[in-house]
C-alpha cells in the first residue's frame, strides 16, 4: 500500500499540466478538472495497493498486439492509477518491443486514443520504424480515436485501417502556461522568483510569465511540431507537401481521412489475426513430425523455397522503393520550404543516395531557409567569410560557394554521420 498526501497530488497535477501535449484541449482541461476535483474530495491522503500498471501487449505466434488506448503518457502515473484514469504508458511498449522484437514477424496496434503527452512518443515511433525497416510488418486498426500523439505513433505502420465511425488526425502540439500572478496579488501574496536565467522557473505559481518565457515555450512547441511532422512523413511519405494542410489540429471521420491519405482503408472488422496460442490436442509432437515427414515431396519443397525466395526479393525491393520515396519526399519538401536551392539539389540527392532516411531527414531539417541577397562590393565567387577546407568541401558538394555560405558564418564543421552542419554553441 502506498499513500500520497494532498500537496504531493496537487504538485503532480501541476507538473502534468505544464508538459507539452498532443491532445484535444477540451479533453485535457476536463481531465485536469476531474483530477483536481477528486484530489479535493479525497482530502489528505490517497492510497494505492500494489503496482497496478502492466504493459498493454500480448505476444503469441511471432505476433505482438498492442492496445493503445486512453491518454498517452510516457511512464505509469500513480495519480492516474489512483483515480482510475485509462492511459497507456508508451515506454512500456518500447521496452516490450526491444525485448521481443527479434522473435516477432509483425506488430499490430489497436488504437482508441485521443492523444496525450509527447514524452516517449518519438522513441516509440522510432522503434516501430526500425522494426518496419527490418522488413517486418507493422499494422494499425483504429476503433474509436486516433488523434494527436496516437496518430504520431500509428503513422509508423505500413498500413492503417479504421472503423466507419473512427476519428483520425488532430496533428499538432500545444502546451498550457497559466499566469497566476494576478490571482495571488489579489489575495495579497507576491512571489519572488530567484533564478539563474530568464527561462529557469518559468510558469511557477504566483510569478508573472514574461514575453521572453512565452517565446521560449513557443520555440519548444514548434520544434516538437517539426519532429511530429517529420516522423509522420517517415512513415507515410505519400502525404508529401500536403501534410502541412492536414497539420492544423483538425480531425476527420474515417471516410474523409481515407481520401486525405491519413489512413489506408475503412473496415469495421479488425484486420489482426487471433493471437491466442493454438489449442493442444492429444496427438504427440513426435506423431505430428512423423506424419509430416511421411508426406514430404522434395519437388514441392523446392518449389515452396523458390517461391519464398522470390517473395523475399520482392519485399526487399518494395522496402528499398519505400525508402527511396521517403528520401525523395523529404528532399522535395526541403525544396518547397526553401532549404534546398536549385544549385544544391543534385548534391543533396547524391548525399541522400547512400544515406538512411533518418540521416536525410535530419540533414534537411538542419538546413536554414535559403535567401539570396544581392552581393554588395563582392563577386559571387569572392569569399566573404573564412571557412575551413572541410566546411568548404561540404558546401561544394551541395553547390554552395563561399559567398553563398557567408551568411552562415557560425558553421564550424560538417558531420558525415548525421549529415548536418555543426554550428557554434549558442547560435540558433
Amino acid at each position: 500500500m502506498r499513500t500520497f498526501n494532498y500537496w504531493k497530488a496537487k504538485a503532480a497535477i501541476r507538473a502534468l499540466k505544464n508538459q507539452e501535449w498532443s491532445l484535444n484541449p477540451m479533453a485535457l482541461e476536463a481531465l485536469f478538472d476531474d483530477l483536481q476535483g477528486n484530489v479535493e474530495a479525497v482530502g489528505q491522503s490517497i492510497s494505492i495497493e500494489g503496482e497496478v500498471y502492466s504493459a498493454p501487449v500480448e505476444v503469441a505466434s511471432k505476433k505482438m498486439v498492442v492496445n493503445l488506448s486512453g491518454m498517452i503518457m510516457k511512464k505509469p502515473s500513480w495519480l492516474l492509477d489512483a483515480f482510475g484514469v485509462e492511459y497507456t504508458a508508451v515506454d512500456s511498449i518500447t521496452a516490450a518491443l526491444a525485448e521481443h522484437g527479434d522473435s516477432l514477424d509483425s506488430v499490430h496496434l489497436v488504437v482508441d486514443s485521443g492523444g496525450g503527452s509527447i514524452g516517449g512518443v518519438p522513441e516509440l515511433h522510432a522503434a516501430l520504424m526500425a522494426f518496419r525497416d527490418s522488413g517486418k510488418q507493422v499494422t494499425a486498426h483504429v476503433d474509436g480515436l486516433c488523434c494527436s500523439a496516437a496518430y504520431w505513433i500509428a503513422s509508423a505502420a505500413n498500413r492503417i485501417t479504421a472503423t466507419t465511425s473512427a476519428e483520425i488526425g488532430s496533428i499538432g502540439v500545444y502546451m498550457v502556461v497559466t499566469d497566476t500572478s494576478k490571482a495571488y496579488a489579489d489575495k495579497g501574496i507576491k512571489n519572488h522568483l530567484i533564478t539563474t536565467g530568464p527561462h529557469k522557473g518559468a510558469g511557477e505559481e504566483g510569478v508573472p510569465v514574461t514575453d521572453t518565457q512565452i517565446e521560449g515555450f513557443q520555440r519548444g512547441v514548434n520544434k516538437t511540431f517539426d519532429r511530429f511532422k517529420s516522423d509522420v512523413l517517415l512513415g507515410r511519405p505519400q502525404l508529401g507537401m500536403g501534410l502541412d494542410d492536414l497539420s492544423t489540429g483538425e480531425s476527420w471521420l474515417s471516410e474523409e481521412a481515407l481520401e486525405l491519405g491519413l489512413i489506408d482503408g475503412v473496415s469495421d472488422i479488425p484486420v489482426v489475426e487471433d493471437v491466442e496460442k493454438p489449442s493442444v490436442t492429444e496427438t504427440s509432437l513426435e506423431e505430428v513430425e512423423e506424419d509430416a515427414m511421411s508426406n514430404v515431396n522434395v519437388e514441392e519443397l523446392q518449389a515452396r523455397l523458390a517461391a519464398a525466395e522470390a517473395e523475399a526479393s520482392k519485399a526487399k525491393e518494395a522496402l528499398e522503393a519505400d525508402r527511396t520515396a521517403q528520401k525523395a519526399s523529404l528532399i522535395e519538401r526541403g525544396v518547397a520550404d526553401g532549404r534546398i536551392t536549385g544549385a544544391m539539389l543534385e548534391g543533396v540527392k547524391a548525399l541522400a543516395k547512400d544515406s538512411s532516411v533518418e540521416v536525410v531527414a535530419g540533414f534537411v531539417a538542419s538546413l536554414p531557409v535559403q535567401s539570396r541577397p544581392e552581393f554588395v562590393g563582392t563577386t559571387p565567387d569572392e569569399p566573404v567569410a573564412d571557412f575551413s577546407p572541410e566546411i568548404l568541401s561540404a558546401g561544394k558538394r551541395l553547390g554552395l560557394s563561399a559567398a553563398d555560405m557567408s551568411k552562415y558564418a557560425d558553421i564550424t564543421g560538417f558531420s558525415m554521420t548525421t549529415g548536418e552542419f555543426v554550428r557554434s554553441k549558442g547560435v540558433k
